[in-house]
């Protein structure tokens, strides 16, 4: 689980980095889980987060 809902800033160089670890976590059978403050724009590529509207079956993400 990533859990960035009591995060105020995320430097971007983490952001991409985390989103490096998402792009490539199915590859290693790995599933994230990641959890966001609801009251906060979402930092990360929805991309990697949404396919088609839906989650991914690798990352979802859970809102505080």
């Amino acid at each position: 689980m990533i859990d960035t809902s009591r995060v105020d800033f995320i430097v971007k160089d983490v952001v991409e980095t985390i989103e490096d670890f998402m792009l490539h976590a199915p590859l290693k059978n790995i599933q994230i889980e990641l959890k966001q403050n609801g009251s906060r724009k979402e930092v990360f590529d929805k991309k990697l987060i949404y396919h088609n509207g839906k989650p991914n079956w690798y990352a979802h993400t859970k809102r505080k």
